[in-house]
């Protein structure tokens, strides 16, 4: 986004949407100031995005239907249960989930 760059984004009011600024800065039209490397997830129910950018600004907007599912995550893991989430990491403590070290020899 150039400084002044005024944006109205269209988005389904029954989904998930939320800007990551990548750098710059924006303001969203509440007027809350987002910075770089900060988050700004917005509420459904709305049809439109609205945003301002004062200067020069990058930013990634992502949405999607919510899978309206339980969340449990435990360090990098995420799934939908407790259970799930042990399951994991025991795979990962013994292994199961691929080996890094081959990993960083084919770089």
């Amino acid at each position: 986004m150039k400084a002044g760059c005024k944006l109205s984004i269209p988005v389904d009011a029954t989904h998930n949407a939320f800007i990551y600024v990548i750098k710059g800065k924006i303001e969203t039209e509440g007027r809350t100031e987002v910075k770089s490397n900060q988050v700004v997830l917005y509420e459904r129910g709305k049809n439109l995005i609205n945003i301002f950018s004062s200067g020069d600004s990058e930013i990634l907007l992502l949405g999607g239907k919510p899978h309206n599912e339980p969340v449990f995550a435990y360090g990098p893991f995420v799934m939908n249960s407790e259970e799930e989430i042990r399951k994991c990491y025991a795979d990962y403590r013994d292994g199961k989930m691929g080996n890094p070290e081959l990993v960083n020899k084919s770089k």
